[in-house]
């Protein structure tokens, strides 16, 4: 399911952004702390500030893009395709599925090891072997 891949991508990116946000926030902090020379703060500030400010923008982006993507898969009626989503996009469990959607656990763990059989196997004649 390309939905799947592009969300746990977005997210990866997300997270990977959301770190590199954090650690240059936490470096010019330190920064100020030890009282480097004021110039040479200023100038870092302002090329620091501009970096932060890009990273902000394209974290914003990418979170919009996420909760896109999750109103879309939301809109999905097809078992399948809410199965995965309520798996891998909300996190339930397969237990949790079947009360939800008014089916056994059963035929939910039954149904998603089929969905993921197609899938890998999906990805494995996209591969070429």
């Amino acid at each position: 399911m390309v939905c799947l891949k592009d969300y746990q991508m977005l997210e990866e990116g997300i997270a990977y952004l959301e770190y590199k946000f954090n650690r240059i926030h936490a470096e010019l902090k330190r920064q100020s702390k030890w009282g480097k020379d004021i110039l040479s703060i200023n100038t870092g500030n302002e090329e620091t500030e501009k970096i932060l400010d890009q990273l902000k923008k394209k974290l914003t982006f990418k979170k919009e893009q996420l909760q896109q993507l999750v109103d879309l898969v939301s809109n999905f009626k097809n078992l399948e395709q809410q199965i995965l989503k309520l798996k891998n996009i909300d996190g339930m469990t397969l237990e949790g599925i079947g009360t939800k959607l008014n089916y056994s656990t059963h035929y939910i763990k039954v149904k998603h090891a089929e969905i993921m059989r197609r899938i890998k196997f999906a990805e494995r004649l996209k591969a070429g072997g």
